[in-house]
């Protein structure tokens, strides 16, 4: 009897774009859980991915999580930028650094 191969296309392109965005999310230290349970996830759906014998259930329920992850790396990506856009506006703000300049008659 031969099996029908279950479609895996979205849940590899899940992945690849998980894989982009721990990259990006990979220099934060302040969402480390996040980013480990990212990881665990997305080696979790490469392996149903790469499984010929999954069920669509599986493959399904891998997407599902899958999607949740990228939904919390990519808030993970939007606070880095934040955090980083507003270190940056601080920095120009530090009043150490104002030049006083002041006219000589």
């Amino acid at each position: 009897m031969l099996l029908k191969r279950v479609n895996t296309s979205k849940l590899n392109a899940i992945a690849r774009l998980e894989s982009e965005l721990l990259e990006k999310a990979a220099s934060t230290e302040k969402q480390s859980s996040v980013i480990e349970s990212a990881k665990a996830e997305l080696a979790n759906a490469k392996a149903v991915a790469v499984n010929e014998a999954a069920t669509k259930e599986e493959v399904a329920k891998s997407y599902v999580r899958s999607k949740t992850v990228k939904h919390s790396l990519l808030k993970v990506c939007q606070k880095a930028t934040a955090d980083k856009k507003e270190e940056k506006e601080n920095k120009n703000q530090d009043p150490t650094k104002w030049t006083s300049y002041s006219r000589t008659r």
